[in-house]
């Protein structure tokens, strides 16, 4: 049981986090700019649907509720607070990339 939260919640929240957005706004900085206000967005979504997913169809084990009170509600409580944690690094990254490359095309 404690792999799956593990594997579930615990999960790195760098690459949609921070990685993928620096790179989306690197790329879409040239071309699209008004694209870049929604890749924050669409980070979050793609690292918080299939967590979503995966704690709807969780069992919980007896003794587990028993021992911790009301224990999906808690997991749940953290996977969204995880998910605002992601939200809140991509919009910072990609706004830092974004004011980065507007500087460095100001000075060329």
């Amino acid at each position: 049981m404690l792999d799956f939260f593990y594997e579930v919640i615990f999960i790195p929240l760098w690459p949609l986090g921070i990685i993928f957005p620096m790179l989306a706004t690197i790329f879409f900085f040239e071309k699209r700019k008004k694209i870049i206000f929604f890749v924050p967005f669409f980070s979050t979504a793609i690292w918080a649907l299939p967590r979503f997913f995966l704690l709807r169809d969780a069992k919980f084990e007896e003794e587990a509720l028993e021992i911790l009170g009301n224990l999906q509600a808690l997991v749940m409580f953290g996977a969204i607070a995880l998910t605002l944690l992601v939200f809140v690094l991509s919009v910072l990254t990609t706004l830092i990339t974004f004011f980065v490359l507007k500087k460095i095309g100001e000075k060329k």
